[in-house]
């Protein structure tokens, strides 16, 4: 081989060489911004979601709250069962308030569907024992769940205790609840969306008094959560935090390899 070809041959080396990695460079920055836009867009999906659930429970808490003072400030049973049925029209009717006087439910709105929750007695329940003891020993609202619910499917509840003034004393009268099926909230809140746009999700409690429990998920799989999106979810008494990641992963897999196949095509001319 002549000098003046080993040369061209050389430099075309060096030519193809720059051009490839010039291009992967390229292609791997295309693929992080990509991503990047991915991620910011499930985020604000999950933000959304984050914030129709507080917003739901939020809900729950001013309408069990608005019980408890009217039964401790001494109302009438109208003008109660009257601010239950408002509390109903502003929830849309996926909501279920409960008083429970002594720890025995007595009042329930709606009443159709909910018949079997009356006389229930929550501080000897097997389920809902240790939590209402907590309320009622803590004296601050406490929400749990999801359990089975004795109407059927499942849901959480919000449980406020009632104290009244007994001469120098406040004495224990029972509670006032709020329930929340998990059909409702998950719609309410927006939740299918996420799996419809191609996203599945997890709903995690945070450690705190309890241990850290995933509460719902999209799907019975455990997903990654050091590559999932985290969004807080603030609650009464609990932090959980919302997970979402893409099925496929963060990278489309709807792209083929049509980029790195024309940096080599190009390289090679």
């Amino acid at each position: 081989m002549r000098v003046r070809d080993r040369r061209s041959l050389v430099q075309a080396s060096l030519v193809f060489v720059a051009v490839a990695g010039a291009g992967a460079l390229g292609v791997a920055q295309l693929e992080r911004l990509e991503v990047a836009k991915r991620r910011n867009a499930a985020s604000e999906l999950a933000w959304g979601s984050a914030f129709a659930i507080e917003q739901r429970f939020t809900l729950a808490f001013a309408g069990a709250s608005a019980l408890a003072e009217m039964v401790a400030t001494g109302a009438t049973e109208e003008q109660i069962a009257a601010v239950a049925e408002g509390q109903l029209a502003l929830a849309h009717g996926d909501l279920s308030l409960q008083l429970a006087r002594d720890g025995v439910i007595t009042r329930v709105w709606p009443l159709r569907g909910n018949e079997a929750a009356i006389g229930v007695d929550l501080v000897h329940h097997p389920l809902h024992g240790p939590a209402v003891q907590k309320v009622i020993a803590s004296r601050r609202p406490t929400l749990y769940g999801p359990f089975a619910l004795v109407q059927g499917g499942s849901g959480f509840v919000l449980r406020v205790p009632v104290f009244v003034r007994d001469g120098r004393l406040d004495r224990f009268w029972g509670l006032a609840s709020a329930m929340i099926r998990v059909n409702a909230l998950l719609e309410e809140s927006r939740v299918p969306r996420l799996v419809a746009t191609g996203l599945d999700y997890a709903i995690w409690r945070d450690p705190g008094e309890g241990e850290e429990a995933k509460l719902l998920a999209s799907s019975a799989s455990r997903m990654s959560l050091a590559e999932a999106v985290a969004v807080p979810v603030e609650l009464p008494g609990q932090s959980w935090t919302l997970h979402v990641l893409p099925r496929g992963g963060w990278h489309d897999p709807a792209v083929p390899g049509a980029l790195p196949a024309a940096v080599l095509l190009i390289s090679l001319l």
